[in-house]
């Protein structure tokens, strides 16, 4: 009767530490970016949050496809939209942070004495990672 009580003891306490992989989106970017992975599409809006569970172990690649909001003549991808997440263990957890600014290039023309305006939208992604034992 230990025996089966210890079992079931030990049971519990090995499903306990068991965990999952995950990744958390946060989309702090002024327009929907959408977020592949695995072959599979997923969308957050502007200001949303989007946690992916029960991720396999392995490395898988990931890419983003940015939306505009309208107004800028220009945009500048920065770094973090597209790379590779390793996941080991059922213990990963990524963490995927977009941001964006709208950067206005102000130059005088001098002949025509007007100011000429640029407006460039930059986004990018922090991507973090952590383990846990």
């Amino acid at each position: 009767m230990k025996r089966i009580a210890l079992s079931v003891l030990a049971g519990f306490i090995l499903l306990g530490c068991s965990g999952q992989n995950e990744i958390q989106i946060h989309n702090n970017a002024d327009a929907k970016i959408t977020f592949h992975f695995r072959g599979e599409r997923h969308e957050v809006a502007a200001g949303g949050f989007l946690p992916l569970d029960d991720v396999p172990n392995g490395s898988f690649e990931y890419g983003t496809v940015v939306s505009v909001p309208p107004g800028p003549e220009k945009v500048d991808m920065k770094d973090g939209l597209s790379g590779m997440m390793t996941f080991y263990n059922q213990n990963t957890v990524y963490t995927v942070e977009y941001v964006s600014i709208y950067n206005l290039d102000i130059e005088l023309d001098t002949v025509l004495a007007e100011y000429d305006t640029t407006a460039t939208y930059e986004i990018g992604a922090a991507v973090t990672s952590s383990h846990y034992w």
